[in-house]
């Protein structure tokens, strides 16, 4: 192959030997073709300008990250743009793997990215200018100036809606258990604000309570629209980006709007190991989709040290830690995260949404940060901005020393004991199955999470490469009592046990459950052994009993287009009457058996 390319361009400049144009276009496209053949699914050559550096960094630390990024450093595969920024200016700035697969178009710095959640802080900066501005009071009822919004017994204020402690459900759960999923539906901004309009109660008392709420900000931005008589994307054009010198960031305000530059975002397919295009089917601006580039995010990075937009008391309101009712307080300002790290204080947010991923982190101590956005649906952001981080702040940074790796030894349990541990076990809120394979266990968290778990001694088991582990414990029978589940935090884990009702039992969960809420219908019948649920648009759920569920009336299901956790209700004659559904960020919404 090298050696007909070498052979095309002396043909090309062997201008004697033709007069003929179509010569000349054949020449260069059989040229072309061959360039492409020989570079397809090849790492990119880093004399390639599919890379472009704003601003030099010591070779010794872009070897580093070049290194890191080498996996996604290919033409067959998408991947991330990173940015390193201090005192303003970007000091490190790459792009690697590609943009679009179809189109063989690589990432570079120029590379607009949606940048999902972190656009909250961008609804939170606008709110605290208009307070600033005299303009709203962030303690204002949000119904003051949204008159849909229901009446409910406490009142829910802008700083509730900004902070997440308002109480409202989230969307994507609510909906999810009517049928429209995210993934494949589509999702408007009306449709989101409907589903607070038809929100019997609150989850819970405002500012009792964080639960992550992106239908909150979809609101916002209908309110931020009320009290400017503008557009959102319009008043953030004029009053926040071009101000602070973003002019290659945009909102996308319709699905399927063309954004240049932008990149295609994509999930590994693990099957045909391919990738395929995600595609997002929203457009709620307010909580999400702001395209931008690393540039600009540098730039919004400044902002927070400079404050030149906005001032200080703006930047200060933006980053306040909200103090929950009760005196706790929460390390979430208006829709920015502070807290420390590694010894630093760290103001930050991370996004994800249908294949994009993004995490931006700002040390105000060092007038530094890191930016990283991907297209590619397996893409760790937020592990990839701490690498970063340490590579070129480590020096600031209190980094534990790492231990010396022991020579790894081969464990061999009991495979009686390995079948003690294999079984299903209740965390909180969700149900988990373990199950048993060549002196391995494999632990399912959810449709998306498992793990692999190798054991350290009889008791416990850690899962490579995730920071992950499981310990049991047992009686002097060798039967689990209990376990635990390390990985960010400790998780107790409590056995379900086997569940053996009666067939007439069974039956009596049958019927037709309706959510006058969701307009919604799940149709419950009994099998020999197990209770199913049907829906029109989720086809099929498999319904898991938690333990005690004949007295506790708790199901869920590992099998099924959506998992929610339902408990059934009964009268004081032991008749079901119907149950409560919680999925995600949504909880307890009601369905009336017929």
């Amino acid at each position: 192959m090298k050696e007909c390319f070498e052979l095309l361009i002396k043909r090309v400049k062997m201008r004697h030997e033709t007069n003929s144009p179509s010569t000349y276009l054949l020449l260069i496209s059989l040229l072309l073709f061959t360039f492409t053949s020989i570079s397809a699914a090849q790492p990119l050559d880093r004399s390639i300008s599919t890379r472009t550096s704003d601003a030099p960094a010591p070779d010794s630390l872009t070897a580093k990250v070049d290194s890191m990024m080498a996996p996604y450093d290919t033409t067959s595969s998408p991947g991330a743009v990173i940015g390193v920024v201090k005192d303003g200016e970007v000091i490190f700035s790459r792009g690697y793997g590609m943009a679009d697969l179809t189109h063989q178009v690589p990432i570079t710095t120029d590379t607009r990215f949606n940048i999902a959640s972190i656009s909250k802080q961008f609804t939170g900066f606008a709110f605290s200018m208009l307070a600033e501005q005299g303009k709203l009071s962030l303690d204002d009822p949000a119904r003051k100036y949204l008159s849909e919004l229901p009446a409910f017994e406490d009142t829910v204020t802008l700083r509730h809606m900004l902070t997440h402690t308002s109480g409202y459900r989230e969307a994507y759960g609510t909906l999810a258990l009517r049928g429209l999923l995210a993934s494949r539906d589509y999702l408007s901004r009306d449709e989101t604000l409907e589903v607070i309009e038809r929100q019997p109660a609150l989850e819970f008392i405002p500012g009792s309570n964080r639960r992550y709420n992106s239908t909150a900000y979809v609101v916002l931005a209908m309110i931020l629209e009320e009290v400017t008589d503008d557009s959102y994307p319009r008043w953030m054009q004029q009053h926040v980006f071009d101000p602070i010198g973003m002019r290659q960031t945009v909102i996308e305000d319709e699905v399927g709007e063309i954004i240049p530059g932008s990149a295609t975002s994509y999930y590994y397919d693990d099957k045909d190991s391919t990738f395929t295009t995600a595609y997002s089917n929203r457009a709620i601006f307010g909580s999400a989709e702001i395209y931008t580039t690393v540039g600009d995010l540098a730039r919004w990075m400044q902002n927070f040290h400079t404050a030149e937009v906005g001032g200080k008391s703006v930047q200060d309101r933006l980053r306040e830690p909200f103090v929950l009712n009760k005196g706790d307080t929460t390390n979430y300002g208006l829709g920015i995260v502070v807290d420390r790290a590694r010894g630093l204080e760290r103001v930050h947010h991370s996004g994800s949404h249908a294949g994009y991923g993004s995490k931006l982190n700002y040390y105000p101590e060092l007038n530094a940060g890191v930016i990283v956005m991907t297209n590619h649906g397996d893409f760790n952001s937020s592990r990839t901005a701490r690498k970063v981080a340490k590579i070129f702040f480590g020096q600031h940074m209190d980094i534990p020393e790492k231990p010396k790796e022991e020579p790894e030894q081969k464990v061999t349990v009991d495979s009686t004991l390995l079948a003690q541990y294999a079984q299903r076990y209740r965390a909180n809120k969700q149900v988990m199955s373990i199950r048993q394979g060549d002196n391995k266990l494999y632990l399912r968290r959810s449709q998306e999470q498992s793990y692999t778990l190798k054991p350290t001694s009889d008791s416990t088991f850690t899962s490579a490469g995730h920071e992950l582990s499981v310990t049991f414990y047992t009686n002097t029978s060798r039967e689990v009592t209990s376990a635990t589940l390390k990985d960010s935090t400790t998780l107790p884990l409590q056995p379900i046990g086997l569940w053996n009702p009666t067939k007439k039992k069974l039956q009596s969960y049958e019927g037709r459950y309706v959510s006058p809420e969701l307009e919604t219908i799940y149709t419950v019948t009994a099998t020999d052994s197990q209770l199913v649920a049907r829906h029109r648009l989720l086809g099929t759920l498999h319904l898991q009993p938690v333990q005690n569920a004949l007295e506790t009336g708790i199901f869920t299901t590992l099998k099924g287009t959506i998992q929610p956790r339902i408990r059934f209700e009964q009268n004081k004659m032991g008749i079901i009457t119907g149950f409560y559904a919680s999925l995600w960020r949504t909880d307890n919404v009601w369905f009336q058996k017929q």
